[in-house]
């Protein structure tokens, strides 16, 4: 081929070549967006999602979780005249710690009753519209009034709670309290701004869009701590998810409502219901796009469902073509029979986010299924609900089966034994509810944060005390976890604490420390607590050191009788933080048969032994001798004792007593201020207020030894004993903390 035909041939290609690379970028930028879809916009935050989805979401919709809701921002106006909630607040721009520096207290203001006020004036219609609070309300009042927080002196209070009602802040509600504005922001500490103080709520705004910050009275920089809080509107670490109580909720409740009433399916996995719902179905309006749909999973087998149409007054003018088989079908089963026999409860949201059948569920034992985008479960500051809920997204109802059966059994058995505690320790009752409130506002003030293994563990937050310890290893409750090893020195060895009230003598309490000191090296600390009337000057300091050595601390307080005429009490405790040993051994030597023979004192060193090693393999538990069961007496309408020894054993009354350090710190401390006050009033029921402290905390039955009969004097264990039962339960806010146990911890050999 000649050169110059191959290079016109080459030209040709490279010309053709040039020409459609020209066309394919005109076909680019003109034609290709005239077929195309629109483009899209990039997810920049809330203000790109659409303000309303359909029932079933695109694919392409479910790239955010919020649902598009409304709120107010700083920016906005508010249509209810009254200042915006600062959404920047936090506790380091929005709280007063200046007012806290003795220690985090709570003030009530009083009940509005129309003057005195200097904001309202005294006529008979500002009264009937401001006094009383709802029955909610004023069990929330009397629970902080009954906390160890409650002050009557606004002086010295670091928080501040309103008198007047602001549970319910919908305007159509009967309950509504419209002037409740005008009283807030004339209290005398509000300032302007309501620093400090503390605001609950349960319904905020009204038909037909519920908006939650719709509360008609003025936030600004107070704490709320609010139902149906949403993950986008609650100020994180400053406002407080609350949970939606009923009116009938109670005020008190059992501390362990776990142990007081098991129920049949506790361990087995699988109930013969895989899941459940019954409640209302709002066929228009806000909440209704769920519950509309819930009849697409219901399969009459494991799956059952029921909603009725029937609520309000104007129900029939709204119905659907399902109402009619809905409406049939609601009174197939009953509410209570469904719950127990549930292994997942559906729980949609409401006209708000939250709903009363959140906490149903968890005092059933059912595990709650959250339908409810955005909602902040209750206290999720410090609960870790992952453990104990299954979250799904109104979007993706018809996943919602496969879902719960994908979840393994023994995975089912630990989220409804979570279930139950949760409900037990902390929404059993008003009151524990409240405590939750004071005790993480009371952690934010202090910075003594109790971990969440503290929270989410047994006993649970409430029964620890941060001003203890924030380690686990100094408390008696957790066993073996991650992380770095225990120190083991703590529980090698005994503080003994010794009572010589009336009747006890020099000799008596050198024959004690005789047995205390001759055990191998056991006991390392003693105390002795001398309050004898026979003999008003105790053993000198001297001579107790020559008979317990160098190698033991010994210690003594007291002298003389009782400054007050009243009989030592065992509850009388020296300061817990001088306490070396985990172990602590209370020995009421009044109780000894005196003189104590000599062969005597090797049966105490054996008795001591087994108790210290029956402690060690459960230290949370009371370990003693003579033990007694309680039963409620129907002929005398009361609670009544039995040293019966075949009945069982829930509390000890014996003079020998084996507990953990840190019951004796509950014990001095204002948690047990009301216990104490009890069982100094009742004469022998200090003892018993071991026990109950001890049960109350545990939710577990003390442990009993053999008895040696022989070595002590018979105690009259009825009489005043009997009537300090109810008081003392009344005293913890339970209405009867004590376990039975049957089994007795005897030596081999």
């Amino acid at each position: 081929m000649p050169v110059n035909q191959l290079i016109r041939g080459r030209r040709r290609s490279l010309a053709t070549a040039l020409l459609l690379g020209i066309c394919l970028v005109a076909a680019t930028h003109l034609i290709l967006p005239i077929l195309s879809p629109l483009p899209q916009p990039a997810y920049t935050g809330q203000d790109a999602v659409p303000s309303s989805l359909p029932d079933y979401a695109q694919p392409d919709d479910l790239h955010t979780a919020h649902l598009g809701r409304r709120y107010l921002s700083n920016d906005q106006p508010s249509p209810w005249g009254h200042p915006v909630m600062d959404m920047s607040c936090s506790m380091h721009t929005c709280f007063n710690f200046s007012r806290c520096r003795q220690g985090f207290t709570v003030y009530v203001y009083p009940k509005p009753t129309g003057e005195g006020d200097g904001v309202l004036g005294s006529d008979d219609e500002s009264n009937a519209e401001l006094g009383g609070g709802g029955e909610t309300y004023d069990k929330i009042l009397r629970a902080i009034r009954l906390s160890p927080y409650y002050t009557d002196d606004p002086e010295k209070a670091c928080i501040f709670v309103p008198g007047i009602d602001t549970l319910d802040r919908d305007s159509l509600s009967p309950r509504f309290k419209a002037k409740a504005a005008a009283v807030i922001t004339g209290y005398s500490h509000w300032h302007g701004r309501g620093e400090n103080h503390l605001i609950f709520n349960l319904y905020a705004g009204t038909w037909p869009n519920y908006y939650e910050h719709e509360l008609g009275i003025p936030t600004n920089r107070a704490i709320l701590a609010k139902a149906s809080f949403s993950t986008t509107n609650i100020r994180s670490l400053f406002d407080l998810s609350f949970p939606l109580v009923h009116s009938q909720h109670p005020l008190s409740a059992p501390a362990q409502t776990v142990a007081a009433s098991p129920e049949p399916y506790l361990a087995k996995a699988r109930r013969p219901i895989l899941l459940s719902f019954k409640g209302k179905r709002y066929v228009i309006g806000s909440g209704s796009a769920s519950r509309n749909s819930l009849y697409h999973l219901d399969n009459g087998k494991d799956i059952l469902l029921f909603t009725t149409c029937k609520h309000g007054d104007n129900w029939r003018r709204y119905s659907d073509s399902r109402c009619a088989l809905d409406n049939a079908r609601y009174g197939m089963w009953d509410y209570d029979n469904l719950l127990h026999n549930s292994t997942f409860c559906l729980v949609p949201r409401g006209r708000r986010l939250g709903s009363y059948r959140f906490l149903e569920v968890l005092q059933a034992g059912c595990i709650p299924v959250v339908l409810s985008n955005d909602w902040e479960l209750p206290f999720s500051e410090v609960i870790d609900w992952r453990r104990a809920a299954v979250w799904a997204d109104e979007r993706q109802l018809l996943q919602l089966p496969d879902i719960v059966r994908s979840i393994p059994d023994w995975r089912v058995i630990q989220m409804r034994q979570q279930c139950r505690f949760l409900y037990s320790a902390y929404f059993s009752s008003v009151q524990s509810i409240v405590r939750v409130t004071l005790e993480i506002l009371a952690d934010r003030i202090s910075y003594l944060r109790r971990p969440g293994l503290f929270w989410n563990s047994r006993p649970g937050g409430l029964l620890v005390r941060p001003p203890f310890s924030l380690n686990p290893c100094y408390y008696p409750f957790y066993g073996p976890r991650p992380g770095p090893p225990c120190p083991a020195g703590r529980v090698e060895h005994v503080t003994a604490v010794l009572f010589c009230g009336p009747g006890c003598h020099n000799s008596l309490l050198l024959g004690v420390l005789r047995s205390l000191t001759g055990n191998g090296g056991l006991v390392r600390q003693i105390f002795v607590v001398w309050r004898s009337s026979l003999s008003p000057m105790p053993p000198s300091m001297s001579t107790l050191r020559r008979l317990v050595g160098n190698k033991i601390r010994i210690a003594l307080s007291g002298g003389g009788g009782s400054a007050d005429g009243n009989p030592l009490s065992l509850i009388e405790m020296p300061d817990w933080s001088l306490i070396s040993q985990d172990a602590v051994l209370l020995i009421n030597a009044s109780a000894l048969s005196a003189p104590i023979p000599q062969h005597w004192h090797q049966q105490l060193q054996q008795l001591y032994r087994l108790a210290f090693s029956v402690w060690r393999a459960q230290t949370d538990r009371a370990v003693g001798l003579q033990g007694g069961l309680h039963f409620y007496d129907d002929f005398q309408e009361r609670w009544s004792l039995t040293t019966a020894p075949a009945s069982g054993v829930s509390c000890l009354l014996g003079p020998v007593l084996m507990l953990h350090r840190y019951y004796a710190y509950l014990m001095s401390s204002p948690f047990a201020e009301r216990l104490r006050r009890v069982a100094s009033v009742f004469d022998g029921c200090d003892l018993l207020a071991w026990s109950f402290l001890v049960s109350h905390v545990t939710g577990r039955p003390p442990a009993q030894l053999l008895e040696h009969r022989t070595a002590w004097a018979q105690p009259e264990f009825l009489g005043s004993r009997q009537l300090c039962l109810q008081p003392l339960a009344n005293a913890l806010g339970s209405a009867m903390p004590l376990t039975v146990s049957r089994a007795r911890m005897d030596p081999v050999s």
